[in-house]
């Protein structure tokens, strides 16, 4: 065997639609054949924007693309890097996963559960020990997304507390009981405020333990339990509404008031 194997790096290449001519995706995909460059998936995002991802054998060849791409007046480039999560699911699913309000934030309209759900499960998968917080009103479907999520992970999951049909709080959890292969559900305001003290107990001292866990409400789990921001893998949130910039109420006492329509 003479000369040696090249590597392929696998990139994700990401332009937003300046001026959509005909034509211009074949002329894009004929660019990236030329420069001996394998096209794996490629999906329009949001109308607005084209995803790739792309296999290059060499760095040479991707400085040679964005200078290129760089000179198309039709379109800006706005990625071209690893792929991350965020990046694949904008790929499988035609829309940008989310938008971030902070670090480890994202938000997520009820519309797009099958997204986040995909989102966490990935988590999920990945991560033996995550420790995962979903925000969101009542009724926006918090404990339905963490079960799905668990099931699309192919995960057990169990409810620590939850008010999912009926107001649920485990009062023992023996350490024979627990699983890795199990995703723990803990709806912080159920356990913080309206569960009896052996409950409180047990949810303290099950907080910091390296088990999967979902944690509805973390701010409350933040201000009651013995976890802090830094502690959580990723933070979601969940709205009603159909966009995800629309104004929210994040009291939490709006949260405790309400949450008796689930009882």
């Amino acid at each position: 065997m003479t000369g040696v194997e090249q590597r392929v790096e696998t990139l994700y290449l990401e332009y937003k639609i300046i001026k959509n001519r005909p034509g211009l995706l074949g002329d894009l995909a004929s660019i990236l054949g030329l420069m001996q460059i394998n096209i794996k998936t490629v999906t329009s995002i949001e109308d607005l924007y084209r995803g790739f991802l792309l296999e290059f054998k060499s760095p040479e060849i991707k400085e040679r693309l964005l200078e290129t791409f760089n000179a198309v007046e039709e379109l800006k480039i706005t990625a071209l890097r690893p792929p991350t999560l965020e990046d694949l699911l904008a790929l499988k699913h035609g829309k940008k996963v989310s938008l971030r309000l902070q670090e480890g934030v994202y938000v997520f309209p009820r519309y797009e559960l099958e997204i986040l759900i995909n989102f966490l499960s990935n988590y999920l998968q990945h991560k033996k020990d995550v420790l995962i917080g979903v925000k969101g009103e009542p009724r926006s479907g918090k404990t339905e997304t963490a079960i799905a999520a668990a099931v699309h992970a192919n995960k057990h999951w169990r409810l620590l507390s939850t008010t999912l049909l009926r107001k649920t709080t485990v009062m023992e959890l023996p350490e024979k009981e627990l699983k890795t292969d199990t995703v723990y559900i803990i709806d912080a305001i159920t356990s913080f405020h309206r569960a009896p003290a052996r409950h409180v107990m047990l949810i303290r001292k099950f907080l910091p333990k390296k088990f999967p866990r979902i944690i509805e409400h973390p701010e409350v789990a933040i201000q009651e339990g013995n976890l802090q921001q830094e502690d959580f893998d990723i933070q979601v949130e969940l709205r009603l509404g159909k966009e995800p910039q629309e104004e929210k109420n994040s009291d939490i006492t709006k949260y405790i008031s309400s949450i008796s329509s689930f009882e």
